[in-house]
């Protein structure tokens, strides 16, 4: 089948990248011809944005690309050319696509989504004989943020879909109550792959944080400073901080650094999947603004709930040296990515 595959804006985050490459290496792998929609924002008609965006275009032509804009590039392959219009996005139907797949991360956050929000429920397909099916799409949080009239939009849409499945538990939830859809909880698209999966993508760089306490965190503050050093004092480990607003990271850089950490300290979901993935140690300090529900899901999925703090000042120590059960985690892994692998193969049959 000829699927095309949507998610949030590339180039924004490592996380959001891997996802994306996760995703679609893992349909081609199922023997499909996958193309990555490189969406973004509608560029704005407004005269003042207008002349923001084209200010920041020129400015933009002097930059170098990013490492993250490299690493999309290289490994994100094939994709559309940017799409900044409803107009470009529209011309997709003539491409003749057999389905198309939307997910995973925070596409369905309104706050992320803004001008494209109905996209991302396939307000642009027009043939109803092309699948349409969401892979482990979040909310990001477990409240509803639509009002009434889009509520009912995006219902009208959803109620298209072949195939429904969400990444957070709340989202099956939201899905029902407000969407009046039955969908199905998946793991995030990271998951799907192993660590060995990963290694291409590592080349061993020698720029990697070779940490023994990695501090990935992507709300820097002083609290969360304490605790850094609190942890690295009481287990006599070294702390680095990997800089997530350094957008000249490589990729290849990050997942080395998580690989080679003896225990992390984080506030990122990404950055809480590949401590898992890598089998480390770490603990998780609750990002509320960033969405609660994304945290609380993941971990309560693989029993790991109590690695998660809310409160920097409150530290269980026993966190600290209390070994995790990696083989229990690992045996529900297996069985979550097995439940995945056949949502996909169900629904692009």
């Amino acid at each position: 089948m000829k699927i095309g595959l949507l998610t949030l804006p590339l180039r924004m985050n490592i996380g959001g990248a891997l996802q994306a490459y996760a995703l679609q290496s893992v349909i081609r792998k199922l023997g499909h011809e996958v193309l990555l929609i490189d969406r973004a924002e509608n560029k704005s008609r407004d005269f003042i944005n207008f002349v923001k965006e084209l200010i920041k275009t020129i400015l933009n032509r002097k930059s170098p690309i990013t490492e993250i804009g490299y690493f999309v590039q290289k490994n994100i392959v094939p994709r559309t050319a940017l799409i900044d219009g409803d107009s470009k996005l529209e011309k997709l139907n003539r491409q003749h696509f057999d389905a198309f797949v939307v997910g995973s991360d925070q596409i369905w956050r309104e706050k992320y989504c803004r001008s494209i929000k109905k996209n991302f429920f396939l307000d642009f397909v027009k043939d109803n004989w092309v699948k349409r099916i969401s892979y482990a799409a979040s909310f990001g949080v477990d409240e509803w943020e639509y009002d009434e009239k889009m509520t009912k939009e995006l219902a009208t849409l959803l109620q298209k879909f072949n195939a429904v499945s969400v990444r957070e538990d709340s989202g099956v939830v939201l899905c029902r109550q407000h969407l009046n859809v039955q969908a199905v909880q998946l793991i995030d698209p990271t998951l799907l792959l192993s660590p060995k999966d990963y290694a291409p993508l590592m080349n061993s760089d020698s720029s990697a944080e070779n940490s023994e306490l990695l501090a990935y965190m992507l709300d820097y503050n002083e609290s969360k400073e304490v605790l850094c050093s609190l942890v690295g004092n009481k287990l006599s480990l070294v702390t680095s901080l990997l800089n997530p607003g350094d957008s000249q990271i490589p990729v290849s850089r990050w997942l080395q650094s998580f690989a080679n950490a003896r225990f992390i300290v984080t506030d990122s979901f990404h950055g809480s999947i590949f401590s898992i993935l890598f089998k480390k140690p770490f603990l998780v300090v609750g990002n509320n603004e960033r969405g609660m529900a994304r945290f609380s899901s993941l971990l309560k999925m693989f029993g790991l709930e109590n690695r998660l703090l809310l409160n920097t000042n409150e530290l269980p120590m026993e966190l600290l040296t209390d070994a995790i059960d990696w083989e229990k985690v690992n045996a529900l892994l297996d069985t979550k990515r097995e439940e995945a692998i056949s949502f996909l193969i169900n629904s692009l049959k």
